[in-house]
Parts: C-alpha cells; sequence; structure tokens
C-alpha cells in the first residue's frame, strides 16, 4: 500500500503533467482575449513565465480537490480551517506580526545602507492605490498557498513521517517552488504545443547554479519552518496565513517608501531581497520564538 507522501508526490507530478498539456491552449486563449479591447490587451499582458506558474498553481489545486480523500483530507476543519473563537482576531493579529516583522527588519537596514527612503507617490490617492493593492496581494498568496503546503502538503506528509521530517521536506518544498522562474523564457510567438515542456526547462535552470540559489534558497526554507510551526502550535491555519499575507503586503508595500540600495555586505544584508543573507535568516530565527511566546497567547488555541 502506498505512503501518504507517495501519493501526494504522484498529485504533484500530475499537476506538472497537466499544467503542461494545458499551457499552450490557455496561452492561446489569454491572447485571443486580448485581441478584443485595448483595455484587455492592457489589463492581460502577462509574460508567459507569470502564466505558466499560474496554471501550475490552480491544476495543483483542482488536483488536490479531487484526490483530497486518497491523502485522507476530507474537509476544510482537517486542514486548520474551522471557524473557532476568535479566529478572526487571530487572522487579523498574525498579519499584523508579519507586517510589523518586515517593518523592523526594514527600518534597521536603513543606517547601514541596504536600503535608503525613496518615496514613489505622489499624493494620497497615489498611496492608497498601491496600499489596497499590496493588501489584496498578500491575501490572495496567503490564502492560496497557505492550504496548499500548509494544509495539503504538510497534512499528508505527517500521515507517515514525524513531525520535524514533515517540516523539513515541506519547507524544502516550498523553497524549491519559490526558485521557479522563467522569465528568461521568450514568449512564444504562436501556438507551441510543448511550450509548457519547455517551461519547466526554465523553471529549473535556476537550481544549477547553487552558489546563487542558497542564501535564498535557506531563508525560504526557514520561512516555511516559520509558518510550519505557526499552524502546528495551534492546530490552525490562521495563524500562517495571516503572517504568509502580513509579509507579502510589506514587500509589496516595501517599493512605495524605500529603495533597494547598491549591495552592503551582501553576505549579511542580502542581495536586495529580505531572506538572502545571514541578517534575515537571524530575523527568521527570532521570529520563531517571537511567534512561539506570541502563539501562546492566542485564545483559541
Amino acid at each position: 500500500m502506498m505512503k501518504s507522501y507517495q501519493r501526494l508526490g504522484l498529485v504533484l507530478f500530475a499537476s506538472l503533467l497537466l499544467s503542461c498539456v494545458a499551457a499552450p491552449f490557455v496561452w492561446q486563449a489569454l491572447q485571443g482575449l486580448r485581441t478584443l479591447s485595448p483595455a484587455l490587451r492592457r489589463a492581460l499582458d502577462f509574460p508567459f513565465d507569470r502564466v505558466m506558474r499560474r496554471i501550475v498553481l490552480v491544476a495543483a489545486v483542482l488536483l488536490f480537490y479531487g484526490f483530497r480523500k486518497r491523502l485522507d483530507i476530507v474537509s476544510l476543519a482537517s486542514m486548520g480551517l474551522r471557524r473557532s473563537p476568535g479566529w478572526r482576531s487571530l487572522l487579523a493579529r498574525a498579519w499584523t506580526l508579519g507586517v510589523a516583522s518586515l517593518a523592523l527588519m526594514l527600518l534597521l537596514m536603513l543606517p547601514f545602507g541596504s536600503r535608503r527612503v525613496s518615496i514613489s507617490f505622489t499624493n494620497c490617492g497615489e498611496l492608497a492605490l498601491g496600499l489596497c493593492v499590496a493588501f489584496l496581494s498578500g491575501c490572495v498568496v496567503a490564502f492560496i498557498e497557505e492550504p496548499i503546503f500548509r494544509g495539503f502538503i504538510l497534512q499528508s506528509l505527517l500521515k507517515d513521517l514525524r513531525r520535524v521530517s514533515a517540516v523539513a521536506v515541506m519547507s524544502l518544498f516550498f523553497a524549491i517552488v519559490h526558485f521557479f522562474n522563467a522569465s528568461d523564457m521568450p514568449s512564444p510567438a504562436g501556438f507551441d504545443l510543448f511550450i509548457g515542456f519547455k517551461a519547466l526547462a526554465y523553471f529549473f535552470q535556476p537550481l544549477l547554479t547553487p552558489s546563487e540559489v542558497i542564501p535564498g534558497f535557506v531563508g525560504l526554507f526557514l520561512m516555511g519552518v516559520v509558518l510550519a510551526c505557526a499552524y502546528l502550535w495551534t492546530g490552525s491555519l490562521y495563524p500562517a496565513i495571516g503572517l504568509h499575507a502580513g509579509w507579502v503586503f510589506g514587500i509589496k508595500a516595501e517599493s512605495l517608501f524605500l529603495d533597494r540600495a547598491s549591495r552592503v555586505a551582501p553576505w549579511f544584508f542580502g542581495d536586495g531581497r529580505v531572506v538572502t543573507g545571514v541578517f534575515g535568516w537571524l530575523m527568521l530565527f527570532l521570529m520563531l520564538l517571537i511567534v512561539r511566546v506570541y502563539i501562546r497567547r492566542t485564545p483559541s488555541r
């Protein structure tokens, strides 16, 4: 009989295969919609690698849902999405904690020149719009990724692996997926039946240069651990969703107020991204301790 993590691997492989098959048809449909009006042409002006990532995400969600019983996940409650007393407060407090932790990190970078003040909005309307876009982006990313990584994947791994091993494997997968990047891939000029498979080759290409990948990989791995612990310590997915949404909001809103300066001690402050240096790793370790204390004080634990 297959282990849960083996069934999980098959579902993930099937989602990639389905994405590769669907990619050329989705891309052609998107190009057809863009020809309907100038407004749609601007609104749907996405590079192919971004479209491919969304296709993979949707395929994974559909297959996870379709095979949820085979993965021993039968309800939202079993994934930690039950509406227990105080869940809204827990979600809001976790979001605030995520935003505050990232803001503190960026403020500490200012005196050392890793960040510099650079206001990119000209009026309150632009500021409000930018903050709204950042907030919505954080919510969309967190409410999609957390049920997948800390919900479906971690829950499946916990069926047959020890907790530490399950968290490590899930965080490893979380880090690898976030390195998928096919920005160098040219957009297809016409219908290409194998464009999805070609995109996969571009996605895995960054993994062939370990020296460039490892710093960010470590940071993303630790981020996955923090989010997993926030989930496991409470039995609720809402703290992980709140933290994740708060971090994404902070990253998106950063460009409204700050500019990433030229590399200043890149081994310590990173290459411009927030988790690619020792400073970011230390902050994530500190975040783990803060979350531990914070979770203990939440009334809905």
